[in-house]
C-alpha cells in the first residue's frame, strides 16, 4: 500500500480531512473521517501515477457514514476543494453533505451540470436556515457558466465565510455571493463523493481526487493548482 503524507502545498491550520486516495480512501490527516467506497475503482491520477485517484461509473460513490461526519456538522466558516476529470453531460454531484434517503440535513453541494437547461453549468450550494429539513430553504449557491466537461482536470474550491460565498475554479476567483447569515445550518448528515440524495442521485461518472475540508475560509493564496 502506498505511503499518504500531505504535501508541502496543503494549508494545515484548520484542515479537517483530506482524501489524496492513494490507494485507498482513507483521511490522511489522522482525523478519522475514513471513506467507505461502492464501486470506484482506483486509477491513474492528475500526475499519471497509478492507483492515486478513483474512477467513478454510473452507480459508484465513497460514503463517510452519519457517524464519521459528525465531526464536519459545525464547523461554522469551512471550505472543500476538489479535483475532478469527465466527460459527463448530465448532473454530477461532486460531493454533497446531507443524507442520501431524504436530503435530511442539508449543508453544502458541489453539483456540474446542474439540470438539463443549464447544461455544463456547475454550482456550490450551501443551505441556511434550513432546520435541517429538506425543502425547507432553498439553496444559496455561486452559480458558474462554464463548461468542465472537456476530459481535463479541474480544480473546484468552495468556501464559506461569515459575510460571502466564495466560488474559485482552477485557482481563480470565479464567483462571489453574499452569506444570507453568518452561519450556515448546522445539521447531523452524511457526506457523499460522487452522488447526492436518492430523488435526484446525479451520479458522477469521471476521475475524482485530492478532496480536501478546511474549518475556515481558505483565501487564494491557500488555494494551489
Amino acid at each position: 500500500m502506498q505511503a499518504q503524507t500531505i504535501p508541502n502545498y496543503v494549508p494545515l491550520a484548520g484542515l479537517k480531512c483530506l482524501w489524496m486516495f492513494n490507494g485507498n480512501a482513507n483521511d490522511i490527516t489522522g482525523n478519522g473521517f475514513n471513506g467507505v467506497v461502492y464501486g470506484a475503482q482506483l486509477t491513474t491520477d492528475r500526475f499519471g501515477m497509478p492507483n492515486s485517484a478513483y474512477n467513478f461509473t454510473l452507480g459508484n460513490y465513497i460514503n463517510l457514514p452519519q457517524a464519521i461526519a459528525a465531526g464536519l456538522n459545525n464547523m461554522g466558516n469551512a471550505s472543500i476543494n476538489i479535483w475532478f476529470k469527465t466527460t459527463a453531460i448530465a448532473g454530477s454531484n461532486l460531493i454533497y453533505k446531507g443524507n442520501y434517503a431524504d436530503a435530511y440535513g442539508e449543508q453544502f453541494s458541489i453539483h456540474l451540470n446542474a439540470g438539463v437547461s443549464n447544461n455544463g453549468y456547475n454550482h456550490f450550494g450551501v443551505k441556511y436556515n434550513s432546520n435541517c429539513v429538506a425543502m425547507t430553504s432553498l439553496w444559496t449557491e455561486c452559480v458558474s457558466n462554464l463548461y468542465l466537461n472537456d476530459n481535463n482536470w479541474h480544480m473546484l474550491t468552495g468556501v464559506i465565510s461569515s459575510t460571502n460565498l466564495y466560488y474559485y475554479i482552477d485557482g481563480v476567483l470565479s464567483v462571489t455571493t453574499p452569506a444570507p447569515s453568518p452561519t450556515y445550518s448546522v445539521c447531523s448528515s452524511e457526506m457523499n463523493i460522487g452522488k447526492a440524495w436518492s430523488y435526484d442521485p446525479s451520479y458522477f461518472e469521471g476521475k475524482i481526487d485530492d478532496v480536501g475540508i478546511w474549518n475556515r475560509p481558505l483565501t487564494l493564496s491557500l488555494i494551489h493548482i
